[in-house]
């Protein structure tokens, strides 16, 4: 009778959870029954049973077990002592592997994707059965000879075909009923997210006021916070920094002035430079508003500022008079104006400064030469001509030159040649006159550098226009190869290049550059070029991947937006042949020049491919591919980042991209 009672009981229970089960959602039932705490009776009755059942079914094939001692463990999970302690064990225990899971969402990307992914499909199946009351009058409304769907053919009549289009606007507002519902949501949630970041600000002031009251703070070292205090005061925009502040203040050692002195450029500048010193262009070398002394008042107690590596001197080649009154200081970065001079005169002015000063330029670190963009200076030579214009007879007679970075024209190699042979960093421009050497005149110009060579900038300033131009104008300043086939299968060695810039040239250009180029340590490169009517391969994915496979960092701007589009495209999903391309890739960036909706457009358009490759590669087979670390855009517009990119485009990136910056820029600095 014990066991009638049971059962019965069982058999009642099961009855009234079958309609129970038809009236709960997907998501809710995969829950699993340790969190149905707050469920109703019958409902929590009805999984319990179910887990009995299951249970039952599972160790009577492995151990015989009879239906009695199944009634038996029954009696046990019915003891509501039994439940609760079940209920707790299963929280404890579940609670642990949330406490793990979170750490992973909390901090690994791969986690964050692969949640996000499947709590979406999720709540698409649990939208199917929010909407399903809808769903129930859409068929009622459509239902037509038992059928709530119609395949339209050629053979449809008019009632049918207008059935199906009456269909179709149903379900498009059943969809955007959905969709509404969704954005509902979404504004909540962010409304949300929004108190939490303010409350979130006050949080790190409470902190530090209970650090500071309690115990002192942890050191940095001293290299650190003087980097740190170095890159303060170039985006300080007061013309009274926090820096100069720091060091008039009474209270700051006397080691500590002399060190953020030495994080603060001082410029000394010749009577032609001065006006130059705060064009925006040397904004990230001295900052905004340098301290500023004149070579023809540098009193004695200042004249020591020439001794810090921080001091820069401008000069124009017009005060070479001047620049001989500090001639016994030593000079460690020159930032020298040809715009001055004469277009016909600058090469014969420059040789004679080379000549006169070269004494002084073996000892700088850095060299900037400023000229006009759009004037040309002297023509490109090929390498094997130096020795006949006395350039390695005169670098015979000099010690070894200590200049590690240099902004040069290309015209202007041939006469600093003896200086760049430990250079570092090179950026070599063109201007819109100029004409421009074939890839292999000037790669094999470049290979004397090689030994050295860690960051190379080559840009076309007349670029920009360039694209104005008709095709046969477009390229009308490149030489042109004699023997183009053997050209192309000459490679030149760059075993220390890390960083490669090529900007603003055609793209058969810079793509017989980086098919020439042999640098297996190239781990960072950036390419900006405009289409042209060659018949050669367009620069791609796959021939990055077959020349640079081990590249982390990739900026590419085509004047062609879909052409971007398409190469971020390629990097979303795996090659058929080659698996991921550029596998290793952690940054991307991207410069949107454009203003206006145009520029918007290009925005969104490129956001929405690089999101893509955001989530593919996350939701990759870990190992396979690097998930990205970094995305930076540069932009012209002066709207808020809010403005600018859609809400939900805008948390995805902050969500999986560790690193996301949106930063605009004026156009006149690129």
């Amino acid at each position: 009778m014990v066991c009638l009672r049971i059962a019965g009981r069982i058999f009642g229970t099961l009855k009234r959870a079958r309609g129970l089960l038809h009236a709960q959602t997907t998501l809710a039932l995969n829950h699993r029954v340790d969190s149905q705490s707050h469920r109703s009776g019958d409902d929590r009755q009805f999984l319990i049973v179910n887990k009995l059942f299951n249970s039952w079914r599972g160790e009577r094939r492995d151990q015989n077990l009879g239906f009695e001692d199944a009634v038996d463990r029954g009696n046990r999970i019915w003891n509501p002592d039994s439940i609760r302690t079940s209920f707790q064990h299963s929280s404890s225990c579940r609670m642990a592997r949330l406490s793990k899971n979170a750490t992973n969402i909390l901090h690994c990307h791969r986690s964050i994707e692969s949640y996000c992914a499947e709590k979406t499909e999720e709540l698409l199946k649990y939208m199917v059965n929010l909407f399903s009351d809808f769903d129930i009058i859409v068929g009622s409304t459509l239902l037509r000879d038992g059928k709530t769907e119609f395949e339209i053919s050629p053979d449809s009549n008019v009632d049918e075909l207008r059935h199906a289009m009456g269909e179709c606007n149903l379900s498009m507002h059943l969809q955007r009923m959905q969709l509404e519902v969704l954005s509902r949501v979404t504004r909540r949630k962010e409304r949300d997210l929004s108190g939490l970041a303010e409350k979130s600000v006050s949080i790190p002031s409470a902190i530090n006021a209970i650090v500071l009251a309690t115990r002192s703070l942890p050191t940095l070292p001293n290299e650190v916070l003087l980097r740190i205090f170095s890159l303060l005061y170039r985006m300080d925009d007061a013309r009274e920094t926090t820096l100069a502040k720091l060091i008039e203040d009474e209270g700051t050692p006397e080691n500590w002035r002399l060190a953020l002195r030495g994080c603060m450029p001082t410029v000394i500048a010749t009577t032609g430079a001065i006006g130059g010193v705060h064009d925006r262009e040397n904004h990230n070398l001295v900052g905004r508003h340098p301290p500023l002394f004149y070579t023809s008042h540098l009193e004695e107690d200042t004249k020591g500022l020439l001794e810090s590596k921080s001091t820069f001197i401008f000069a124009t080649l017009q005060d070479l008079q001047q620049m001989k009154e500090i001639q016994q200081f030593p000079w460690y970065n020159l930032v020298l104006s040809i715009k001055t001079i004469h277009a016909a005169s600058r090469e014969t002015f420059l040789r004679t400064f080379v000549r006169e000063y070269s004494a002084k330029l073996i000892e700088l670190d850095q060299l900037d030469i400023r000229f006009a963009l759009r004037e040309g200076f002297g023509s490109f030579v090929d390498v094997s001509t130096v020795s006949n214009q006395g350039g390695e007879e005169h670098q015979l007679r000099l010690p070894q030159s200590k200049l590690r970075k240099a902004r040069v024209q290309l015209g202007m190699l041939p006469i600093l040649h003896p200086f760049l042979c430990n250079i570092v960093d090179l950026e070599i421009t063109v201007s819109s006159r100029q004409f421009i050497p074939t890839s292999t005149s000037l790669l094999r110009w470049l290979t004397s550098y090689s030994n050295t060579l860690a960051n190379l900038k080559y840009i076309n300033r007349g670029g920009g226009d360039d694209h104005l131009l008709s095709l046969s104008g477009t390229h009308s300043r490149f030489a042109r190869s004699p023997d183009t086939t053997n050209e192309g299968s000459l490679r030149f060695s760059f075993p220390r290049l890390k960083k490669l810039m090529i900007v603003l040239f055609p793209e058969c250009y810079a793509g017989n550059i980086l098919q020439q180029i042999d640098s297996p340590a190239l781990h960072h490169l950036a390419l900006s070029y405009h289409t042209c009517p060659c018949q050669t391969a367009s620069i791609s994915a796959v021939i990055l991947h077959n020349v640079f496979p081990a590249l982390e960092s990739i900026s590419m701007t085509c004047k062609k937006r879909s052409r971007d589009i398409q190469f971020y495209t390629d990097l979303s999903t795996p090659h058929e042949d080659m698996e991921w391309l550029l596998p290793m890739l952690r940054s991307i960036s991207i410069v949107v020049i454009h203003r206006g909706e145009m520029g918007m457009e290009e925005l969104r358009d490129s956001l929405l491919a690089i999101k893509k490759v955001v989530n593919n590669r996350l939701s990759a087979t870990p190992g396979s591919t690097s998930p990205i670390h970094s995305v930076y855009i540069l932009h012209v517009s002066s709207l808020p980042e809010s403005e600018i990119l859609a809400p939900e485009t805008l948390n995805t990136f902050k969500l999986l991209v560790p690193e996301f910056v949106l930063h605009g820029f004026d156009e006149k600095m690129f």
